[in-house]
């Protein structure tokens, strides 16, 4: 539009004319992404959540499992939860690896890095946690086909909650700073 091509102190005289045109159709737009796509807004969940398991993988990186069962049924490959213990001020988010619709169970890992976490280790069975989610768009885009996940450490447990549900057994490359931080190379096996 003209607005950009004009001296700098001109835009104020124009201010109406860049509402107008950049601003004010956005909810036309927003309206009409709805009609497209549904209501696309994230429901998401507050649960106290009862802890299954929560097991040391390596020395430093933990898996939990705990029933959430609201949140079980409406998670997507991508998407995270919000996790807050009872010696923690804040909430500590954590990728979803899997999320069983209908036993209701959540699984996460983490990796031991701050009072947070350090906390979270302690967990045992039956402890409730409060847990949020699940969060994020959770949105990945594949081609029909052969398809290609690459990730490592920690960072894996979307692609984990994404390989599990592909029609297609997909190719997985794994990385880490050791050997140790490979741990996930079995749960792309079967």
């Amino acid at each position: 539009r003209e607005i950009f091509n004009r001296p700098t102190g001109m835009w104020k005289r124009d201010a109406t004319s860049y509402y107008t045109a950049f601003w004010k159709p956005i909810p036309i737009w927003l309206t009409r992404l709805r009609e497209i796509k549904g209501d696309f807004r994230v429901k998401k969940y507050l649960e106290e959540a009862r802890v299954i398991g929560n097991e040391a993988v390596t020395e430093a990186i933990y898996k939990l499992t705990f029933e959430s069962p609201q949140i079980a049924r409406t998670a997507l490959p991508g998407q995270f939860v919000n996790v807050s213990v009872e010696t923690a001020f804040l909430r500590r988010p954590f990728g979803i690896v899997e999320a069983c619709g209908e036993t209701g169970e959540v699984t996460i890992i983490y990796r031991l890095v701050g009072t947070g976490t350090a906390a979270m280790t302690n967990l045992r069975a039956d402890d409730t946690i409060s847990v949020e989610g699940p969060l994020g768009e959770g949105t990945f885009s594949t081609a029909a086909g052969k398809v290609l996940l690459v990730g490592g450490g920690v960072g894996l447990a979307p692609l984990i909650c994404l390989a599990g549900r592909l029609a297609e057994k997909p190719v997985v490359l794994v990385g880490g700073k050791t050997k140790e931080e490979t741990f996930w190379t079995e749960s792309f096996k079967d």
